[in-house]
């Protein structure tokens, strides 16, 4: 929800999913220039769903919404297929930063 009002704020209406099965298959409906992917989501969690996606061939950048800020935690998104880190807390700075990559 505080990423959806950030996004707002720069005029971007994103979709959402409640997981990352949902995640999956709106990818598969929809064409997206760039995922915000929660690590945490229920059924299957971020990591696996963008394993899921790079095997599937999905090449849009991917950035991880997580609450790790550890280099572990870092270095984990990446190797799962994730292009960047957006930690919390989330600030409307950083959010611009990675729009702009």
């Amino acid at each position: 929800i505080i990423i959806q009002g950030m996004l707002g704020k720069l005029g971007i209406s994103p979709d959402f999913s409640h997981n990352g099965v949902e995640a999956l298959d709106a990818v598969q409906h929809t064409q997206y220039d760039l995922i915000f992917m929660d690590c945490r989501m229920p059924e299957m969690d971020g990591f696996e769903a963008s394993q899921h996606l790079r095997e599937q061939g999905y090449n849009k950048p991917i950035i991880a919404l997580t609450a790790g800020t550890t280099m572990h935690k870092k270095q984990h998104c990446i190797a799962c297929g994730m292009d960047d880190v957006l930690s919390k807390p989330y600030r409307l700075e950083d959010l611009k930063t990675i729009l702009q990559k």
